[in-house]
């Protein structure tokens, strides 16, 4: 572990960021720490970690490994932000399925994780987590903050929607009510939107 941590840490192995080349990104989840970093033909860009909130320990496996990516691709979304297909490994194979899926069809707070990942084209591979060699150290390592994600801007934007209940915090009359679903009724947009929920709600139930 030691002569990982110096090899990484020696500039030499840094690659130059090329947007010509494709870009990967691995990134692993332990006890109290995620690990990530960016790679181009094999070699690592740039590397990111940091620990876990008490609240975020108590998560499953599956959510903590779902959290991952979020982090790692907010960390490094300036150099992913518009590619076409993006590959993301994951040592955690029923993810892989999951990003296949409508997000819908996943529990609630993968889905909330989801949704922040929909402006990615993301490749979801499975890889074991003993290939994942830097990842996996970084997250056994991790840096002791905790507020990265606190910080940024989209991250908090996305928990104060997540806390919104429109039901408590706006009133509608009856008149006003119904003259919504009248204009929803005829609007072109709104109608293809709410056709594709309740199509999604259908693959969910079969």
């Amino acid at each position: 572990m030691e002569a990982i941590k110096t090899a990484v840490a020696d500039s030499p192995v840094l690659h130059y960021y090329d947007v010509n080349e494709e870009v990967t990104i691995e990134c692993d989840s332990r006890e109290v720490g995620l690990g990530a970093t960016l790679l181009q033909d094999g070699q690592p860009v740039s590397f990111a970690s940091r620990a876990l909130t008490p609240t975020e320990q108590r998560y499953a496996q599956i959510e903590k490994e779902c959290l991952a990516k979020v982090y790692a691709c907010q960390k490094f979304n300036h150099y992913i932000l518009g590619r076409n297909v993006m590959t993301i490994h994951s040592d955690q194979k029923p993810l892989e399925t999951i990003f296949k899926k409508t997000f819908i069809t996943a529990p609630k707070r993968l889905q909330r994780m989801l949704l922040q990942l929909q402006k990615y084209n993301l490749l979801v591979i499975y890889k074991p987590g003993k290939r994942m060699y830097i990842a996996d150290m970084l997250s056994r390592a991790a840096l002791s903050q905790t507020d990265d994600l606190q910080d940024n801007d989209n991250y908090v934007l996305s928990a104060e929607l997540a806390s919104l209940n429109t039901f408590e915090d706006v009133r509608v009359t009856d008149a006003g009510l119904k003259e919504i679903t009248e204009a929803t009724r005829h609007d072109a947009d709104l109608q293809q939107m709410i056709d594709y929920i309740r199509h999604d709600q259908q693959e969910a139930v079969s």
